[in-house]
């Protein structure tokens, strides 16, 4: 049987994830009777950057598959945590690297080989993208770039400002760019949700939010952060899969 990258690292995440045939039929059913993890509920692929790619999970959840482990550790801190600016994290695995595997007759070593360890997020899924036809995505993805708007979310991360110097200061940089008063509200919940939880994150740009069913502008990628906290992530040993 040929085992390959792709069930790890969906070819380092530069194509479509697709899980080995072979291996799927392998391990599909004590995933699911061990970890509660199935398979089959993996669905289209929703996005992909620099160290992974996120895939549909069932109809109201999203499985991230990356390689970063800060972004697993950070994420693993957020399991059960109330957020209202945050997408809602369930759960965070983490794959043996595939060197660390005793692996049986039907999956020859010499046939493996050695890649990152790998990190399955089970996150919130969110329905809708930030508006692109009418251009405000542009505008918020401009507001959010402009070097007035950085330097207030550093200087706000560093304690150098409180929260009503940065309001005041959103506010008024966002007038140039049109951007709705609710979404200014729904960054600022989000930095001081941040804040709060020990994150230091500095990555807000277009591609990083999303919007609810009700419309409300949420974070969904916590990648280039740094926690004061986090959590490690739960492992998935390969042992108890293949027998």
């Amino acid at each position: 049987m040929k085992i390959d990258s792709q069930f790890y690292i969906a070819e380092r995440f530069q194509g479509d994830f697709h899980i080995v045939r072979e291996f799927k039929s392998l391990v599909a059913g004590s995933l699911k009777k061990k970890y509660d993890i199935d398979i089959n509920d993996i669905g289209t692929k929703l996005g992909q950057g620099s160290y992974g790619a996120a895939y549909q999970y069932g109809t109201d959840k999203v499985i991230k598959m990356t390689t970063d482990p800060s972004e697993a550790k950070t994420s693993a801190g957020l399991i059960n945590k109330h957020t209202k600016y945050i997408c809602k994290i369930y759960r965070v695995l983490r794959w043996p690297r595939l060197s660390s595997i005793k692996v049986s007759e039907d999956l020859p070593r010499e046939q493996l080989k050695i890649y990152p360890t790998m990190f399955w997020i089970i996150q919130e899924y969110l329905p809708g993208r930030v508006e692109r036809e009418s251009g405000y995505a542009e505008n918020l993805d401009s507001f959010l770039d402009d070097e007035a708007t950085y330097k207030t979310i550093d200087d706000y991360i560093k304690g150098f400002i409180n929260d009503e110097e940065m309001k005041e200061d959103f506010a008024s940089y966002s007038e140039d760019y049109n951007i709705k008063s609710k979404d200014i509200d729904a960054l600022i919940g989000m930095l001081q949700e941040l804040n709060a939880l020990g994150i230091q994150f500095y990555d807000f740009h277009i591609g990083n939010l999303m919007r609810n069913y009700s419309g409300a502008l949420k974070l969904i990628d916590i990648g280039k952060s740094k926690s004061r906290g986090g959590a490690k992530p739960e492992d998935i040993k390969l042992e108890r899969l293949i027998k």
